[in-house]
């Protein structure tokens, strides 16, 4: 019973990774979220230099 749920899972396995659209697919999904962790990042960079900045600014009077 277990070795027929696991032949499942895997021939589902086998037919993922030999489909050229869900491959197609999972590479967009990766790119994406690469592309948005990086952007993502400048931007909080960004948003803490200036948060140093304007506390910089407000506490050295």
């Amino acid at each position: 019973m277990a070795l027929d749920r696991f032949d499942a899972w895997w021939s589902g396995l086998r037919y993922v990774r030999r489909s050229a659209v869900l491959r197609l697919l999972a590479t967009v999904l990766v790119f994406s979220y690469a592309i948005t962790q990086v952007l993502m990042e400048r931007q909080s960079k960004a948003i803490a230099q200036r948060l140093v900045r304007y506390l910089e600014r407000n506490t050295a009077s």
